[in-house]
């Protein structure tokens, strides 16, 4: 990049012909050009990789004509490459690597595959590595007049040719495991709704923390699914205005001040819901499907538990029959500190202020038992510190293994409490 750039600035600044003269006028408003694409069609608080990465062709070839011209302006070269070694130590990439980020950027979706295999700290520190070495090559190599321009593309075009084997072997790998799931159709939500004929035939999407391919090729199939919502503590599949779930104090919810009494699709990633009058009748990955018997109700709400792991930060809530009602039982799962998480401290806050704090040695696996006593909506915040933090299928942070959280009522709660 840094070469790139001077041997642009030079064709406009000092021309050697007509030629490269119109080449780095074009060149310059194609770049600037797919720029304002970015900040007018894209989200600006994400990499736009998708639109930027049609000005690789054109670097490359102003990186020929730096090369070209025999290397000049080497210590304005390094000027600009140093600050790239010191800022992937300052600033690990895979800070950048979470979330919704990923989706309009290949480079950063690998960075955060990585780190799934290898775990955060190595990925960074591997990839810092890569980096550094990779910004001192281009430092050494155009001190080799000779070899210089010829090495820096014989080492593109060799790690190209890496990334485009890795890349080819994991999605062929990834396809071969999506044919051989045994999943239901893509309108399972449609065929299912049909046959029960529950709601009007409408279904009411609550999103969590799924990634936007799956949610859009969800609603896209299943038309029956007329509604979004977003469940407290999620992200958007996109820009636009998504409405968040109200939750009333008996757990009846309602989007934009319209109660739901239909089927619900709840996306479960990073959520594990309980409902009251609802059966739960298909499951697909990510997506679970409730048929209303009555009106559909919130019983119990653990927002940060997923497949077996509890997030950095979670939140646990019950609600009971009716609003204002009398909560008394238990709450209870299993944490445990393993190899891959090191030791692990839970930090909980209950109502009125009260705090526990669990603390596991590694290897210790131990029962965490919370009394439950008060008028409803009753609600618990956990906050996980691990030593080694890992990212989940759905690109979120994922702190300790741990159990489903059980509620089960009983009086002994409040007699515990006094």
């Amino acid at each position: 990049m840094p070469g790139a750039l001077i041997g642009l600035g030079l064709a406009v600044v000092r021309p050697r012909s007509r030629i490269e003269l119109g080449f780095a006028c074009s060149a310059l408003v194609v770049t600037f050009g797919l720029l304002l694409q970015a900040s007018f069609f894209g989200e600006v608080t994400i990499p736009q990789e998708r639109y930027l990465f049609y000005c690789a062709p054109i670097l490359a070839l102003s990186l020929a004509l730096f090369a070209e011209r025999g290397w000049p302006l080497l210590r304005l070269h390094a000027l600009l490459v140093l600050p790239i070694i010191v800022l992937v130590a300052l600033l690990p990439l895979s800070t950048y690597a979470v979330s919704s980020r990923l989706d309009q950027s290949s480079f950063l979706y690998a960075i955060s595959r990585l780190e799934q295999s290898i775990g955060i700290g190595i990925a960074a520190l591997l990839v810092a590595l890569v980096v550094s070495a990779l910004a001192l090559a281009t430092l050494a190599l155009p001190l080799s007049r000779r070899l210089g321009g010829a090495g820096i593309f014989v080492l593109a075009i060799a790690l190209s040719a890496t990334a485009m084997a890795i890349s080819i072997n994991t999605d062929l790998s990834n396809g071969a495991q999506i044919i051989r799931r045994e999943a239901p159709g893509k309108a399972w939500i449609d065929a299912r709704i049909n046959r029960s004929e529950a709601g009007d035939g409408q279904a009411v999407l609550l999103q969590g923390f799924g990634d936007r391919g799956s949610t859009l090729e969800l609603l896209f199939w299943n038309r029956s699914v007329d509604r979004v919502a977003l469940l407290p503590n999620s992200s958007r599949p996109d820009i636009l205005p998504w409405p968040y779930l109200k939750i009333s104090g008996n757990g009846a919810l309602s989007v934009g001040g319209k109660p739901i009494s239909g089927p619900l699709v709840i996306n479960d990633s990073m959520h594990l819901i309980n409902l009251r009058g609802a059966i739960k009748v298909g499951h697909a990955t990510g997506f679970t499907l409730w048929l209303p018997r009555g009106r559909p109700r919130f019983a119990s709400y653990a927002s940060g538990f997923d497949s077996g792991w509890i997030a950095p930060r979670t939140t646990l809530t019950l609600w009971p029959t009716r609003t204002g009602g009398h909560l008394a039982g238990f709450l209870s799962f299993r944490v445990k500190a393993t190899q891959a998480t090191g030791r692990v401290t839970l930090a909980l806050r209950l109502p009125g202020e009260v705090k526990q704090r669990v603390r596991l040695k590694l290897e210790e696996s131990r029962s965490i038992r919370v009394a439950v006593c008060g008028n409803g909506p009753w609600r618990v915040t956990i906050a996980t510190t691990a030593a080694h933090l890992t990212l989940n299928g759905s690109r979120q942070l994922e702190a300790a293994p741990v159990s489903a959280p059980v509620w089960r009522p009983d009086p002994a709660g409040c007699a515990r409490g006094r």
